[in-house]
């Protein structure tokens, strides 16, 4: 019989293994990095082999360890499915729910709708992980997420859709009172353009409609997205960025949409909340899905 000492130091194990350090897996179970290291230490001595290869830079799984890891996950998978029936027989919208979000979409429309339903539900614990590199769902280790791009073919994934994801070029009035409005993407090369990274063209419809690579004058580079949402918004010259980002600016008028044929015809990324597929949704994951959907569809708020 597994001991409770066993149970933990699994857990600890499978957190380790994949965040791939003790530092983070110690944030994810809100222990001390001493602590972890201990409940894996002791795992290896209980089962008298090694499981992780330790260095001063990384982490990474031993073949015993790789194993091991498999039996792990299928074994806490297992745990949750019973918690899950257990609340779902009950019927009550409680536990904890691990979701995975993208950063800057996550904070601005998933996260609010999400805090709305735990007012709602003071027995239902969200723990909501704001990236925008993620994981494989399959390891049991999240049980809703939030994808914006296309989705891979899986048998192991339910999706269903939230809205899309389109971009806009836009500028504040005052720039475009000042410089003129672009009423062709071959203009833009006699613009100030504000960029996220190093491209100094952008995708756009041409007037046939076909998708070209129009050359930009580029006026600023900032990585992140919001800045380039704030410095456009100030007038320092136009943007794109995707609409969901700007909808409250666009919405009170300190940005205009320039070329909206253009920018639209060239992106369109799909939103989905997507999760494991393990029969039955838990009472929780269900009260979190309907939510979204009910915000989301059938027009998502940022192109209201």
């Amino acid at each position: 019989m597994i001991s409770i000492d066993q149970l933990t130091g699994i857990r600890a194990f499978v957190e380790t293994a994949q965040a791939g350090s003790f530092t983070l897996a110690s944030e994810r179970l809100a222990l001390s990095r001493s602590a972890v290291s201990k409940a894996v230490a002791r795992l290896e001595a209980q089962l008298g082999v090694r499981l992780l290869h330790r260095s001063t830079r990384r982490l990474a799984l031993t073949e015993d360890g790789r194993a091991f890891h498999r039996h792990c996950l299928r074994a806490l998978a297992t745990l949750a499915q019973g918690e899950s029936e257990l609340r779902q027989k009950q019927g009550a919208v409680a536990g904890t729910l691990r979701i995975e979000v993208p950063v800057l979409f996550g904070r601005q429309w998933i996260a609010p709708a999400l805090l709305e339903l735990a007012r709602e539900h003071a027995a239902l614990h969200l723990d909501i992980a704001f990236l925008n590199r993620f994981g494989d769902m399959a390891g049991g280790q999240v049980d809703l997420a939030v994808r914006i791009g296309a989705l891979p073919d899986s048998p192991n994934l339910v999706a269903r859709p939230l809205g899309v994801q389109r971009t806009v070029v836009c500028a504040a009035p005052a720039y475009l009172a000042a410089r003129g409005r672009p009423a062709d993407p071959a203009e833009l090369a006699a613009h100030d353009c504000l960029v996220e990274g190093r491209d100094t063209r952008w995708l756009l419809a041409d007037a046939q409609g076909e998708l070209q690579a129009f050359a930009l004058g580029v006026r600023l580079t900032l990585r992140d997205a919001m800045a380039l949402r704030d410095a456009a918004a100030a007038g320092f010259g136009l943007a794109r960025l995707p609409r969901w980002l700007v909808a409250a600016q666009l919405a009170d008028g300190r940005l205009e949409e320039v070329l909206p044929q253009q920018a639209s015809a060239a992106s369109a990324l799909p939103i989905h909340v997507i999760w494991p597929h393990q029969g039955a949704l838990a009472a929780r994951q269900r009260a979190v899905v309907d939510h979204l959907l009910a915000r989301f569809v059938p027009v998502a708020p940022w192109e209201r």
